[in-house]
This record gives structure tokens, sequence and C-alpha cells, in this order.
């Protein structure tokens, strides 16, 4: 579901930072108008990040099945331009998913250019994947599933919790069909989620502690924690990227945001140890 389309947005962001909490809106951008623009930056809103993956309109709709970027970039322009996006009081980060390849490469340069003068703090590159429970064509293959779990490479388990649109608890962001639910939100509270039945068995599968079923969603997902995940993650999206052929290592490698800048952190960390 598109955050800024959700008529309540406003109101539950109030309450979240009345609690004292920080909060950061992931869009696509088409439903941020103007309007809600001023709300959401009156409330503070510490970062947003837009997955805009092109500015060619037939690849839009393509990719999308939506005609909206003629909406999208207005709703950015104008955010940009707010004192509060100016003086990185409000951080906006841009990623641009695609398949690692030419016309990925070729889309990285096209946001790039046209938001090279604007307040953007960051323009990430994103690999297109067969995340867990996910398949659709033209999505980078993963030779899954894994054998054995050892954890979540985002803690997904231990430092998030993720609802879907009906407000059901789900497992991960990645349990795109909300197979693993914990609870609804509008009858068990965070705490009764958080700290239930459900999620104390799957943290036991997660981590390896108990063997998990051969159908558990996590055996299939690109950032399950594996031995040697840095030789993995390149196996996996490193050797068949053609980004620093094309944008040379610096514009590529040390933007890609869930490859490049996650083997950077688990090798300059030395308590890392994957």
């Amino acid at each position: 579901m598109e955050a800024t389309y959700d008529k309540e947005l406003v109101e539950k962001i109030t309450v979240i930072r009345n609690g004292g909490y920080q909060v950061d809106i992931y869009s696509n951008g088409s439903g941020l108008r103007p309007a809600l623009t001023d709300r959401l930056l009156e409330l503070g809103i510490q970062s947003f990040t837009f997955n805009l993956s092109t500015l060619d309109e037939a690849q839009y709709y393509q990719t999308r099945g939506t005609k909206g970027l003629p909406k999208v970039l207005p709703n950015l322009d104008y955010l940009l331009a707010q004192e509060a996006v100016k003086n990185q009081q409000t951080k906006v980060t841009i990623v641009v998913v695609g398949a690692l390849d030419r016309r990925h490469a070729e889309n990285v340069e096209m946001v790039r250019q046209r938001f090279a003068n604007t307040p953007v703090s960051n323009i990430y590159i994103i690999p297109m994947v067969e995340f867990a429970g996910k398949k659709d064509q033209g999505l980078l293959p993963i030779p899954l599933p894994h054998e054995k779990l050892q954890g979540c490479l985002w803690k997904r388990d231990l430092d998030w919790l993720h609802f879907d649109a009906t407000g059901e608890a789900i497992l991960c962001c990645h349990d795109y069909f909300s197979q693993y639910k914990m609870g609804n939100i509008e009858t068990a509270n965070v705490r009764e989620i958080y700290q239930g039945e459900p999620i104390q068995q799957w943290r036991h599968w997660i981590s390896g502690e108990e063997e998990a079923p051969e159908d558990f969603i996590c055996h299939r997902c690109a950032y399950a924690v594996t031995e040697n995940h840095v030789e993995n993650l390149r196996k996996w999206f490193c050797s068949r990227c053609e980004l620093p052929d094309l944008l040379g290592e610096e514009n590529a490698c040390k933007q890609c945001g869930d490859v490049g800048l996650v083997i950077d952190y688990i090798q300059n960390n030395s308590n890392v140890n994957l």
C-alpha cells in the first residue's frame, strides 16, 4: 500500500510523533501532493525515501502498471524546495531499482542528472531481486534455498514491526502475501504482537536455534544470514552486475544500497562475522 494514499496518514503519524518516535516515509511519491507535504514536514518527518526507477514514462508504465510519473516529479520538486529539506533537517533519498544491466545504468544516470542540483541526500542503486515469497519475471534469480538459517541480515524479526494494509502484523516486508501473521493492531497491542507465540517461534527458526521447516519463508530470502555471506552476495549480485563497467566502481559499488554498502559494513565491522 502506498503510504501517501492513506487518508489517515497524518493522524497516524501525529500519534507516533506525540509518543516521541521519529518517522521515516518510504514512498513512490505519487500521492505526495503539496498540501500533504506541508503537513508531514510540520510533523517533523525525519526522512523520505522514494522509489524512482526511471524517468522514462513508457518504462515507468511497463514496470509499474501506472502512468503516474508526471505526478511524481512535481511532487518531489515541491518537497525539495522546502526549507526543512534544503537545510537537511529532513533528508531525501532516491533509490533506483533495476536488473544491474545497461538499462539500469541508463536510469541511474538519468536520475542523477535530474536531481544533481537539488538537496537530495543520496541516490542509491538497488538490485531488483526475488525476495522471499515473491516470484516475478525479470527479477534476478537467487540460488536458494538456504539449508541452514543463521539469522536475518537486517534483523527484521528483532528490530522491526511490519504491517500490511489491513493492519495485520506480519513477519517481514518480504512476506508479500501476508502468510506469517502475528496479530492485528486493531485487536492486539504492540507488546502482544512483538512478544507473542508466533514471532517467538519464528525467531528460534531464524536464528538456527531450532531447525525451521523446509517451506519456511526465510529459507528463500536473499538476506538470510549464511556462512561466507560476503562471498555469497558477490556471487548472487556482483558476478552478474554490469554497472561498474558502465558507471565506474565509485558510482556503482559504492552507491549500491543492498549489496555494496552491506559488504563494506560487514568488512569494516570486526564484530560482524558473516
